[in-house]
């Protein structure tokens, strides 16, 4: 199948002879004016042209984000394609772009999105609905959905649980992972971040927990931290009411498996980096020791290296190489128990990746990046780093209040902006692709925020998206 536009053309081709063939046609630009010419080649190889039929596809959503092009070095970005999200209030969109920076996909969320993406199976997953999660199809058909407002597609399975929050990907079995929150009493809770250690009287706090779904919505396992964690050790924000007048002691942000079976956790609100057993039991924290008593602070890590410990950081996951990346935030640069931040602190975000030995009980910072094209970012909330197959790592620096020597008022942009930096290497820290994304501050005085970003390899990443079928062929 040829697709022929004005400036490219672009091949698809079906690996297995078949009566009939399922697949969704991406990659369109906009307004852009297409001619499919399709090949019917059969087993003896005697082809037959069908068509050319056109497409034409529309313009861009008005409420799209302005993408700013600062850096692209075309032979070094990683190949494939970026995925990320853009929010406004509690308005998401999920957006891909090919390796021209153009858009090629954008489905608008029903509310304020968080984690979005493409899995094994080629479609996509996504944390939104109202507090509960979508799987759709390239093409916007919901598969299925937990929890939340039901949509008027798909089946919706409801949730046992709570809200799900900040994290989601599938276990392969059609359930999924994710993150969710209980209210938990406590009998006294700190009630002054210059008084940490000073107990008020009883409090509810909002307690993050790990879930397990299956299909139909049920849950295979729950986990709260409040059972492996102090919930009377607080950090900046711990104190801070959330829905509910619930106190936001924990706020868990990022969640992923580790090779052995259990769970990593990015704890917020900890400034702690957290590994659980298979059963929930607590293994190891990473993060700032100070204000860890008893159980908590036996199972700290040791540091090997004199490096800053992360604070109020997101999107942390294991990489292939076996480290542990993730985004600081950098929030403070130190907790309560402290008076003054720590001395490597520099009051602005970074990408970094630590290597973690739970049997040694150490851990070691890899290597940290910082300096964008623009200069040195501080995300107050959100963000996101990956390690990229290519050596370079891809950087969602998500709340952008400002840049250096920039107002974003008197640009005319809207408060928030955000930047996806591509670095060419973890050594040197070149940046190869940086696109701000930004809103015209008439029409959007909020600007945009961002969660997460991807690359995507391929927009049919998987067996199951180009499917032999034997139904007759629909155009």
């Amino acid at each position: 199948m040829d697709l022929v536009s004005d400036d490219r053309i672009r091949t698809i081709k079906f690996e297995e002879l078949a009566r009939a063939h399922h697949l969704p046609l991406l990659g369109f630009r906009q307004q852009e004016v297409t001619q499919v010419h399709v090949r019917l080649v059969d087993a003896q190889g005697t082809t037959t042209p069908y068509g050319p039929f056109e497409v034409v596809t529309l313009s861009l959503p008005e409420d799209f984000p302005v993408l700013d092009t600062l850096v692209h070095d075309v032979d070094r970005v990683a190949p494939g394609y970026l995925a990320f999200d853009a929010t406004v209030v509690e308005d998401s969109r999920y957006i891909v772009l090919d390796d021209a920076l153009q858009p090629i996909w954008v489905y608008q969320n029903v509310d304020s999105g968080l984690d979005g993406r493409v899995g094994p199976d080629g479609t996509w997953w996504i944390q939104g609905a109202r507090g509960g999660a979508l799987h759709l199809t390239w093409l916007g058909e919901v598969l299925q959905q937990w929890g939340g407002t039901p949509l008027a597609t798909g089946i919706h399975a409801p949730l046992d649980i709570g809200e799900l929050h900040h994290e989601l990907f599938p276990d392969g079995q059609g359930g999924l992972f994710s993150l969710s929150a209980v209210a938990t009493a406590v009998p006294a809770y700190p009630t002054n971040y210059d008084e940490p250690t000073v107990l008020g009287g009883p409090a509810t706090l909002r307690d993050s927990t790990i879930v397990h779904i299956d299909s139909l919505g049920g849950v295979l396992s729950e986990f709260r931290l409040g059972d492996v964690l102090d919930t009377t050790r607080i950090t900046f924000d711990s104190i801070t009411p959330t829905e509910g007048y619930l106190l936001d002691w924990s706020h868990a942000n990022a969640l992923c498996l580790s090779e052995a079976g259990g769970y990593t956790v990015s704890v917020r609100n900890q400034d702690a980096i957290v590994g659980l057993a298979p059963d929930g039991s607590l293994n190891w924290i990473l993060g700032d020791a100070a204000g860890h008593t008893g159980m908590q602070a036996d199972a700290l890590l040791e540091t090997l290296t004199e490096g800053l410990p992360p604070y109020h950081m997101h999107g942390g996951c294991w990489e292939e190489d076996g480290s542990y990346v993730l985004f600081d935030n950098s929030n403070a640069g130190h907790t309560p128990y402290s008076n003054n931040p720590h001395p490597d602190w520099t009051g602005k975000s970074r990408a970094v990746a630590y290597a973690v030995d739970p049997d040694a009980g150490t851990y070691e910072e890899l290597w940290s990046l910082d300096e964008t094209f623009v200069g040195k970012l501080f995300v107050e909330a959100r963000g996101d780093a990956d390690l990229l197959p290519n050596g370079g790592v891809l950087v969602d620096y998500g709340t952008v209040k400002k840049e250096p020597n920039t107002n974003h008022k008197d640009e005319g942009w809207g408060d928030s902006t955000f930047h996806i930096v591509e670095f060419g290497s973890t050594q040197n820290g070149d940046v190869v692709l940086q696109i701000r994304a930004r809103s015209d501050r008439t029409t959007n005085e909020q600007g945009f925020v961002s969660y997460r970003a991807e690359r995507l390899p391929a927009l049919y990443p998987a067996e199951g998206l180009i499917r032999a079928t034997e139904s007759l062929v629909t155009f």
